[in-house]
């Protein structure tokens, strides 16, 4: 009786065992899926970062590809493409401009081309709405080459008298004519006066819909 009990025993023990180890790994298996998915989480989070990051770049190229680049005869539909991608303190400070900056293009017939040499994030804040702000440095050239017919001769330069002034102002205020980008172009050709490269600090962060907008462009000294 006694070896029956002492058998019974034992068999308690070992299927006691045996619960405490399968408690022990299935516990371990739950934990390795947590830490599976919680490796996962962070690679999704930091593509996501890493994406949106990029569209922020690719944004700030367009929109200053878009200002350094000029056509006079189609001024207006540029214009609206750029006003299509700005959104706040920059969107304020151009759009009120947009008419004395179409008159600075289409008065002087200015053509020029722009192109961005070299952009990369500096560094991402958090604004007071706690948005998420994108703070790009990047390098643009441009080359800027007046119609005939235009300033670049002279020959109506002084019948242009105060229309001209009233709108070389306007331009300077709103930080898109060429007198705001040259006070800050260190690299003016003496060789060629209408070969610029300016350093600029364009500032892009997400509308209340999410989408990504260019609402700030600072020209560095």
């Amino acid at each position: 009786m006694s070896r029956a009990l002492a058998s019974r025993k034992a068999l308690i023990v070992a299927a006691a065992v045996a619960l405490v180890a399968l408690v022990v790994a299935l516990v371990g298996a739950y934990m390795a899926l947590d830490a599976r998915a919680e490796a996962n989480e962070v690679r999704t989070a930091r593509a996501a970062t890493y994406e949106q990051q990029t569209d922020a770049v690719n944004l700030a190229t367009k929109v200053m590809t878009n200002l350094m680049t000029i056509r006079q005869d189609t001024i207006a539909e540029d214009v609206d493409k750029i006003e299509a991608d700005i959104d706040g303190d920059f969107a304020s400070q151009f759009s009120p401009r947009r008419d004395s900056y179409e008159s600075i293009v289409e008065l002087n017939k200015v053509v020029a081309e722009g192109s961005v040499v070299a952009a990369g994030l500096e560094n991402q804040t958090t604004d007071g709405d706690g948005k998420t702000q994108y703070n790009i440095v990047m390098a643009v050239d441009q080359q800027i080459q007046n119609q005939p017919g235009g300033d670049s001769d002279g020959a109506d330069k002084d019948d242009k008298g105060d229309e001209d002034d009233k709108s070389d102002d306007a331009a300077k205020d709103s930080g898109t004519g060429d007198d705001a980008a040259a006070e800050n172009d260190p690299t003016a050709s003496a060789g060629d006066p209408n070969a610029h490269t300016y350093r600029v600090r364009v500032v892009v962060t997400p509308n209340d819909d999410g989408v990504l907008k260019v609402t700030g462009v600072n020209f560095i000294p």
